[in-house]
Order: C-alpha cells, then sequence, then structure tokens
C-alpha cells in the first residue's frame, strides 16, 4: 500500500480513484479503508519527502545475516511538479458531535472519560459546549468514533 502510496505522489495526486478501487476484490468497507490510507500516505510523503521524486519499483523484505532488511528496487526518476494543496484541516468538534460519537459508541460519559483518560466533568462541558477538547483529545475522539471524513462528522459502527 506505501509503494501504491507513494508512486501515486510522484504523479501529483492525492488519492487512488474509483476505478482503480472497483478494479480489487474487495468489498465496499475495504474499498473505503483502503481508498483513506492511501490518501493519508500521500499526504505523509508530501509532508516528509517532497523533495524525493523517484518511484519505487519493487519493495521486498531478504535476510541479511539473519537480519530482515528492506530491498528497494528503484526506477524512473519523475520531474518535480507543485504538490496539491489540501485546504481540508480537520473542523473542531462541535457538542453535537462530540455527544454522537459517545453515544454511537454506546458509552456513558463516565466510560467515555475514562478511555480518553478525563473528568467526567470535561466531558460534560464539552457536550454543552461550555469547553472543547484539545488537539489530541480531538484526536482521541475522532478515532473511537470512527470518524472518515472531517468535513462533515460521520460516524461508523
Amino acid at each position: 500500500m506505501g509503494r501504491i502510496a507513494w508512486n501515486l505522489a510522484l504523479r501529483g495526486r492525492r488519492d487512488v480513484s474509483q476505478t482503480e478501487l472497483d478494479a480489487t476484490d474487495l468489498d465496499a468497507d475495504n474499498k473505503e479503508l483502503l481508498a483513506e490510507n492511501i490518501s493519508k500516505l500521500i499526504r505523509r510523503k508530501y509532508e516528509m519527502y517532497p523533495q524525493i521524486r523517484i518511484k519505487v519499483e519493487k519493495l521486498s523484505v531478504v535476510l541479511d545475516w539473519g537480519k530482515p532488511r528492506l530491498k528497494v528496487t528503484l526506477s524512473d526518476t519523475y520531474k518535480e511538479i507543485p504538490i496539491p494543496k489540501y485546504d481540508d484541516e480537520p473542523k473542531p468538534l462541535t457538542s453535537e458531535d462530540i455527544l454522537a460519537i459517545r453515544k454511537k459508541a454506546g458509552l456513558s460519559q463516565v466510560k467515555f472519560a475514562a478511555a480518553l483518560g478525563v473528568s467526567v466533568k470535561r466531558v460534560s462541558a464539552w457536550e454543552h459546549g461550555k469547553a472543547t477538547p484539545d488537539e489530541v483529545e480531538t484526536e482521541k475522539i475522532r478515532g473511537m468514533g470512527g470518524i472518515i471524513s472531517t468535513e462533515a462528522v460521520m460516524v461508523t459502527g
């Protein structure tokens, strides 16, 4: 999956196409998961290695004196392309979003707070719009809810 994401990024793409996903034998849920993970890896390539433009042809693991080593076969070098802009910065969670995620997870405020490592009072303040979770807490909440989109809060489960 990492090789696919890397090579798509070299072509200036931000994600895998629906046609490419349809060519797999995966069910709809796994296609969605695959697309999401490839998109994340593409974004990570742009963030961490923006200047590297060599296509990865093949990846394999070989044993070298009993230790596993990654063997990478490189191919073409792509011309420099502009990195796509990402304007999908996560929106802050609203009190309604937090309440919906907690309820969808089937957790009481007490269990939700324990899972996040915060007080029940803090969860209550979030759900009543009197406080907002910090960045780390927001990511934990999103992870608990299985949010797959930052544009509209979508809970799976």
